[in-house]
């Protein structure tokens, strides 16, 4: 069983000091699956660890290829990162795999008065998710979020037509979703239903850290979920990843070019 661990307090990038567990009552409290905790645990023993999980998406993808090795060799499956910030994770397993790599864009709802709250996401095809219940408790109109669906629906759009390059055959075949976390749970669970309406042999849901109130909003509709870190309180993801710079095009592009050649080479 796995144990439970803690956060750690964010020092100076260029130390790399360990730093003793805190009290599982922080809240940086988290879980760890057994392939992570041997991975991420010191030599000197289990009451001391990195400061956080993940140097990078660029890591945690590698960690990640790990605790998908039961899919390595299946020809028949799809790898999707979820754009943007799934891309560089999900490149690492691709690599890993030598399968190729597609991008699947989802964009997330953001509250106009509060755009660190999540109040949906919508993904291609009319998939479109809304949180009537945060967005009640906000005040927010159904003309406001009209406008804000209709503003993210256009560069989904664009977006499409930068990244996603070939028709994808999805019927009865495993697909793999990746992204680099899932706070809300939301901008998974819009990736799921549209990979749903494909209908897939079977579709799993990967993340490296995820939050306790995602996995619980996705357990209907993932067949399998791959969340080696999970914990109950999600403030940011800078918890989670020492260096998370913000995603661009550009790299998404670069990223989905390479593991696209590399796997065919």
């Amino acid at each position: 069983m796995a144990r439970n661990y803690c956060g750690f307090v964010r020092k100076s990038l260029k130390s790399r000091a360990q730093t003793p567990l805190r009290s599982a009552k922080s809240p940086l409290f988290f879980s760890l699956s057994p392939g992570h905790r041997r991975a991420l645990v010191l030599a000197s023993g289990d009451r001391t660890m990195p400061r956080i999980p993940y140097r990078n998406r660029a890591e945690a993808g590698r960690l990640l290829a790990g605790e998908l090795a039961e899919f390595q060799g299946n020809s028949g499956a799809l790898l999707f990162g979820v754009a943007m910030g799934g891309i560089a994770v999900a490149a690492e397993v691709s690599s890993a795999f030598r399968t190729p790599l597609q991008a699947l864009v989802v964009r997330k709802l953001e509250a106009p008065t509060e755009p660190a709250l999540t109040i949906g996401a919508i993904a291609p095809e009319g998939v479109r998710l809304l949180d009537d219940d945060l967005i009640r408790a906000l005040g927010v109109s159904e003309a406001v979020v009209d406008r804000v669906v209709r503003r993210e629906t256009a560069e989904l759009e664009r977006q499409q037509r930068l990244f996603e390059r070939q028709t994808i055959h999805w019927k009865n075949r495993t697909v793999i979703l990746i992204d680099d976390a899932a706070e809300s749970g939301w901008t998974m669970l819009a990736a799921l239903r549209f990979a749903r309406k494909h209908t897939p042999h079977q579709i799993v849901a990967a993340c490296p850290v995820a939050s306790a109130a995602a996995l619980e909003r996705l357990r209907h509709d993932r067949d399998r979920h791959v969340f080696p870190a999970v914990r109950e309180r999600f403030s940011s993801l800078s918890d989670w990843y020492w260096n998370l710079p913000r995603a661009t095009e550009s790299e998404v592009v670069q990223l989905l070019e390479r593991n696209r050649g590399q796997a065919n080479e």
